[in-house]
């Protein structure tokens, strides 16, 4: 036989004002007499406390044959659980979600991921139709992926959204932690170079997950397959240093007959930038920003776009919604660049005047 009864527990219960677990070894049962017409008849538990004195908690009474047994359960609100649920990590919000179905209920609630978004990114208001934790997890991705780098060839840093080269011997690339998957959505982050130097080359851009390109190493495997070639110069799109798109190892160029120059007279640079060249140009220099934009919206075909300091610089079409890659080529110690996200309809007016 089962039944429900309310307790009420002392100020001395919790600490701080919040709800706490707390298993009283040494109280002597007084569970609920169950009558036969399954009636509860409440009884009175400690002495009377005033509403501000006190918390409440839910026990799930029952009786078996080695007798009465009390479980003391928090039976809270959704909202409430939610709320204890914003002091947990990511991952121990995933365990809790499993636990039942009024936990993942808690787990995916609005408010929890608008917090998350704040407490982990600092984003107050997001700028896509996608759910919170949709934005939560697509921002929070956009990252280097610690794995996938020699350890000491590079050092990481603003929550790995940044990396630098260590070593001033070959050349050393990385990938990003996501792979940006045709989903139906727009990703738009700003790469800020931190450090370049001019005389070296520098590469950003995308590549192909069917490239089969291993980032720690540097190098393609070994295939005679004219598949694999045909995907190893034509499926990835590399923004260079000099202002050219090339393939990862700088080897190949790009194919003209299907590539696309939007700006082929380069941009104007202020005569302020300290920059060694004032001639109009597409190379890019430390302190500038190389906006990205991938947009899987557009059909049949995506579109991938580079700015340079605010200004379009090249502009793709995808050959099919490919998985793609975020990749950095590095060749001297101190290259650096890290990753920042930015609103969706950054770059719209820009696009816009194509």
């Amino acid at each position: 036989m089962m039944g429900i009864s309310f307790h009420k527990a002392s100020k001395d219960v919790t600490e701080s004002g919040k709800l706490r677990r707390k298993v009283w070894k040494n109280r002597p049962s007084k569970t609920p007499k169950i009558q036969d017409n399954n009636q509860i008849v409440e009884q009175e538990i400690g002495p009377k406390l005033s509403p501000s004195q006190t918390n409440y908690y839910v026990s799930i009474c029952y009786r078996n044959d080695e007798g009465d047994r009390c479980i003391t359960i928090d039976c809270i609100p959704v909202e409430v659980l939610a709320h204890c649920m914003s002091f947990l990590s990511i991952q121990d919000i995933h365990r809790a979600s499993q636990v039942s179905q009024k936990f993942y209920k808690s787990s995916t609630d609005i408010l929890l991921w608008k917090f998350l978004c704040y407490r982990d990114l600092r984003i107050t208001q997001k700028y896509t139709s996608t759910t919170w934790k949709d934005y939560y997890r697509m921002v929070r991705c956009i990252s280097w992926d610690v794995e996938n780098c020699c350890p000491n060839e590079f050092k990481f840093s603003e929550h790995n959204k940044g990396i630098s080269k260590t070593t001033s011997y070959g050349v050393a690339t990385a990938r990003s932690n996501h792979l940006f998957v045709p989903s139906g959505r727009k990703y738009v982050f700003d790469v800020k170079i931190n450090f370049r130097r001019p005389n070296f080359f520098y590469g950003i851009g995308f590549i192909d997950k069917e490239a089969n390109f291993n980032f720690v190493k540097a190098a393609y495997p070994n295939s005679s397959s004219s598949e694999l070639a045909e995907k190893k110069y034509d499926h990835q799109w590399f923004y260079w240093s000099d202002g050219n798109c090339w393939d990862i190892l700088g080897s190949h160029p790009v194919n003209t007959k299907t590539r696309t120059f939007v700006a082929k007279k380069g941009i104007e640079r202020p005569k302020s930038s300290g920059n060694e060249s004032q001639q109009p140009t597409l190379a890019f220099f430390t302190n500038d920003i190389v906006g990205v934009v991938l947009d899987y919206t557009v059909s049949p075909k995506p579109l991938l776009t580079f700015f340079l300091n605010g200004q379009k610089a090249h502009q793709f079409e995808l050959p099919a919604p490919l998985e793609l890659y975020l990749g950095v080529y590095f060749y001297n110690s101190n290259d650096s660049v890290s990753i920042e996200h930015c609103e969706s309809d950054k770059y719209d007016k820009l696009l816009e005047c194509n």
